[in-house]
């Protein structure tokens, strides 16, 4: 058998748990313990939008620059290297440094998660997982990260709730740091197990190894690629609506009436929808073309987010507030296992892959720049209501942009 046809399972779920960890200090503690983070460091929903942007700008020119470095150089380098030196920085994070620390903060992390990481991460899963598997292949990197994601939000949660009693106004600021200052150290040890284990572990060369190694003439070809582009709006349309998960805990104060703790155990608990969603649409890509899945995911997302956007002050009866959410959240989660396995539906050649993604990832991934920012003004400038209300209609109009372009390409395919 053609070894190029199979998956690498025991690599895959390395390469998922790496990749979730690589972001746990800039973006799952900040997503999981909103209302607590913001408390401790004194910041505001735009102030935190404010250290979002900084990372997105840094990142916008890593992503560039990483793309060519992950078709030169061996993942398992610059893997562990990113792993190790994000998850060092977060013994800093907890010492709770002053806002302007942040600001530095994020800006490296658009540089250890981006630059060193994410095109790296994305090439080897395209080179391990085989020919022909990529919905798969992708599928299971992000259900994996996904899963990874709420297994460690669990615990995390569990960590702060066993400081942090139901009745939240009962602890002082004193406690509140304390408490956070053990899940910010618990995450930062993860992160650097996870680069040693990188280090030690991917060692086995791809099975796609031995395919022309990047040139830099190439970065001119993919840039001329119309798929590319076509790809890479797709990914800014699916991630700025993944970047309103952020706003889930305050959804959930605002509507459910919950506290800060509870609040974070509900975000946690619908962490699980993600890696569910993401194989779900990796399982139905090895038999329904990848570009037509992506119609489906963003189609449901607009509906939902239409729902939301038009009738929100209804939906504060727990059956149909949790229905929506799911659905919204299950296709966002699917859009996020697609939306680079659609490279192999487009045949775009593996020797370009990093090149190809980091190009994509320019364009995808700027709601990093605008989309916290943005939901932050609305909550903080708005009635909470109204406020939910703009951000999930703003999402609604990024879905209805991403289905016709991903309908663009399932017509030309056809």
């Amino acid at each position: 058998m053609d070894t190029r046809n199979k998956i690498n399972y025991p690599v895959l779920i390395l390469l998922f748990i790496a990749g979730e960890a690589i972001f746990f200090l800039p973006f799952v503690l900040p997503r999981i313990f909103t209302l607590t983070l913001l408390q401790v460091f004194d910041l505001s929903n735009s102030e935190l939008g404010d250290l979002f942007s900084v990372y997105g700008l840094v990142a916008i020119g890593c992503y560039f620059l990483g793309g060519p470095v992950a078709d030169r150089f061996k993942a398992r380098w610059l893997l562990s290297g990113a792993l190790i030196i994000t998850g060092i920085s977060g013994f800093y994070l907890a010492s709770i440094p002053p806002k302007g620390a942040l600001y530095g903060l994020y800006a490296f992390y658009g540089v250890s998660t981006i630059m060193l990481f994410w095109a790296a991460m994305l090439r080897a899963t395209r080179d391990y997982g085989g020919v022909g598997n990529a919905p798969l292949a992708y599928g299971i990197l992000d259900g994996g990260r996904g899963l990874i994601a709420a297994l460690i939000g669990f615990v995390a949660v569990g960590l702060l709730q066993d400081v942090i009693p139901t009745d939240a106004g009962s602890i002082t600021p004193e406690e509140r740091k304390e408490a956070f200052q053990v899940v910010i150290y618990f995450f930062s040890s993860f992160v650097v197990l996870a680069g040693l284990a990188v280090l030690f572990a991917l060692r086995t060369p791809p099975p796609n190894a031995a395919q022309p190694r990047f040139e830099p003439s190439q970065i001119w070809k993919a840039f001329k690629m119309p798929a590319v582009w076509r790809q890479s709006l797709i990914i800014l349309c699916a991630y700025s609506a993944y970047r309103v998960t952020d706003a889930f805990p305050a959804l959930a104060e605002t509507y459910l009436n919950m506290n800060e703790s509870a609040a974070a155990a509900f975000t946690s608990q619908l962490l699980w929808v993600r890696p569910l969603g993401a194989i779900a649409g990796g399982i139905l890509g090895t038999s329904i073309r990848t570009s037509r899945l992506i119609v489906g995911a963003f189609a449901i997302i607009f509906l939902c987010g239409l729902l939301v956007g038009f009738g929100a002050s209804q939906v504060s009866i727990l059956l149909p507030f949790l229905i929506i959410i799911m659905a919204m959240a299950a296709s966002i989660y699917a859009l996020r296992g697609l939306y680079f396995a659609v490279m192999e539906e487009m045949e775009i050649p593996i020797a370009i892959t990093g090149t190809v993604v980091g190009i994509a990832s320019i364009v995808g991934f700027l709601p990093d720049v605008y989309m916290a920012k943005l939901i932050g003004v609305f909550l903080d400038d708005f009635p909470r209501k109204q406020g939910h209300q703009y951000v999930y209609l703003v999402m609604a109009g990024f879905a209805l942009l991403g289905g016709v372009t991903a309908l663009t390409i399932a017509r030309r395919k056809a």
